[in-house]
């Protein structure tokens, strides 16, 4: 079987699970789905599998970045989850990991979404440019969520987005740490992308 049918046989598999993941969270969360950085950057990545599939009809760049920011932002899913949510609050690592859509949001749709990106996708990336025009959802994501807590119409939803209650410094540290992590693995995926 040859790269594009390989990529085509991984984005089927990832809309797929998407939409499971998608019908899980609705249940479970209900509106509430449209405020977790986890359902949107997954709902980012079954955007854009859906549209990489008509990309020899479309012929637009913007697809290749588009691809690039999902895979990006479901990789920051994962890593938040192992690193940063794991160890820092109650909610266990068999409940992020195993439990309702987070066995599909956390874990398999990023790390398959990752392996379809680097090896079987035919995306053309290149650059500090690319890199950050991936990394506009999650700076997006981060304004928006961070100007929401700070003017009290939201708490959260994730501790490190808590400004009003966490001290500036933590917040700050962050904020480097999340959105500065998020341009470094971008910029490690263009550079694996580009040697393979």
């Amino acid at each position: 079987m040859n790269k594009k049918k390989i990529s085509i046989f991984l984005n089927i598999l990832i809309i797929i699970l998407e939409i499971i993941g998608l019908f899980l969270s609705v249940k479970s969360l209900g509106t509430n789905v449209f405020i977790y950085y986890t359902q949107l950057s997954n709902l980012f990545l079954l955007v854009t599998a859906i549209l990489y599939l008509f990309k020899d009809y479309i012929k637009s760049r913007i697809i290749d970045i588009m691809k690039f920011g999902s895979t990006l932002s479901v990789l920051i899913t994962f890593l938040v989850v192992i690193f940063v949510l794991g160890p820092t609050t109650n909610l266990g690592y068999k409940w992020l990991l195993l439990e309702g859509a987070n066995l599909l949001y956390h874990i398999t749709c990023p790390i398959l979404a990752v392996i379809t990106f680097l090896f079987f996708d035919n995306i053309k990336i290149k650059g500090f440019k690319d890199v950050l025009g991936a990394f506009v959802f999650t700076l997006v994501y981060s304004i928006v969520f961070i100007l929401l807590n700070i003017f009290g119409v939201l708490e959260g939803p994730y501790p490190f987005l808590m400004v009003r209650s966490n001290p500036i410094y933590e917040s700050i540290f962050w904020i480097v740490v999340i959105d500065g992590g998020a341009i470094l693995l971008g910029y490690i995926l263009e550079k694996i992308k580009n040697k393979i």
